[in-house]
């Protein structure tokens, strides 16, 4: 006799390829999908973790409701050598994804390494981001040319722009 998985069991991130991972992490349930913050909360620039959190501290918020918060610190952990190093990868800055890391090397799944319930301080700081932003004008011409390049896009080189001598 065969058993068949419910379909509302939740397939491990382990057990998916890098291309389904991806697909999770860049579907419209992700919460950073076409979220408005700025790119560079994604990617705080001091290596203290502390300080690290606060930077990313909008970035963080998102993260800790999002549905594929597991699938996106599985991802960066199989990458660690190329971009999952670096910035905000399932709610956790890169000193904590590496300690993280040992911890997955290890066997550890990634679902227990991803807190299930979030702390009350992480509670604070969604509420506090969520009630800035929906408080927010519409992001300024600015704000939208810092956004990041999609994958695969040729970035202009300095002698293509009409005024380079």
């Amino acid at each position: 006799m065969t058993t068949t998985p419910a379909p509302h069991t939740r397939i491990e991130p382990a057990e998916l390829t890098d291309r389904e991972l991806l697909a999770a992490i860049a579907s419209p349930v992700a919460r950073c999908t076409g979220a408005d913050v700025d790119p560079d909360d994604w990617f705080p620039v001091t290596s203290d973790p502390k300080k690290a959190r606060v930077q990313a501290a909008h970035a963080i918020a998102l993260c800790t409701v999002c549905p594929v918060r597991a699938e996106c610190l599985e991802l960066s952990l199989r990458h660690w050598h190329g971009a999952g190093r670096h910035g905000v990868w399932g709610g956790f800055v890169e000193a904590e994804r590496s300690v993280l890391r040992g911890e997955w090397l290890d066997g550890a799944a990634v679902a227990a390494l991803v807190p299930q319930a979030i702390s009350d301080h992480e509670r604070q700081q969604q509420k506090r981001f969520l009630r800035r932003e929906s408080a927010r004008p519409e992001r300024s011409a600015r704000r939208v040319a810092h956004r990041p390049t999609p994958a695969g896009a040729r970035l202009p080189h300095r002698a293509d722009h009409p005024g380079a001598a």
